[in-house]
């Protein structure tokens, strides 16, 4: 927003996502956690032990998991390592952007890596769990409902604004591992009091 003021461009605080055509009718069984564990680029990625930790940790708190994934066919192979050696049910789907959005709005949690998914979880309002490695969510960490209060902090532990949580090991190049699920029960806990 500093950028759009110094160029006197219109800013907007909002994201909206154009509506799909409505045929998407997904009927999981809320409350749902969406996740999705792969980011681009690979030294981003949390660990494959990890997701399956906080998926079961999550259908243990009553939520039906829903992993969401691209169309790489080199992500659906990463994906399938993942949750097949999960000892609790994972629904995956492969949505185009705009039944994302809607699957995201009615997420009661999200989780996911510094992915432009994770942006879409943040601009969508559902509680977001940004999980990030070396990357500074100063410079490009989702912008929760409502725009930013303040600027993300380079690096942190667990930092809150709005409906996200960024979760990210305060030493450069590690990746955000046991905070996760901290933040994950934080989000959960706000969310249900909201």
């Amino acid at each position: 927003m500093a950028l759009a003021r110094a160029l006197d461009l219109d800013g907007s605080a909002e994201i909206v996502c154009r509506r799909g055509s409505g045929s998407f009718n997904f009927a999981a069984q809320e409350p749902y956690a969406v996740l999705h564990a792969n980011p681009f680029y690979q030294y981003k990625r949390w660990t494959d032990a990890g997701w399956r930790a906080l998926a079961r940790g999550l259908a243990d708190r009553g939520l039906t998991i829903v992993a969401s994934e691209g169309p790489d066919p080199a992500e659906w192979a990463y994906l399938d390592r993942v949750w097949a050696a999960a000892d609790t049910p994972v629904t995956r789907l492969r949505l185009d952007w705009a039944e994302l959005a809607a699957l995201l709005r009615r997420a009661a949690v999200y989780v996911g890596p510094d992915t432009s998914t994770t942006h879409l979880a943040a601009a969508s309002g559902c509680p977001t769990i940004a999980l990030y490695g070396p990357t500074s969510p100063r410079l490009i960490g989702p912008w929760p409902v409502g725009g930013l209060s303040r600027p993300w902090d380079p690096s942190g532990t667990i930092q809150n604004r709005g409906n996200v949580w960024v979760v990210q090991n305060p030493q450069p190049c590690l990746r955000a591992r046991s905070s996760a699920a901290k933040a994950t029960w934080r989000a959960l806990a706000a969310a249900s009091t909201s």
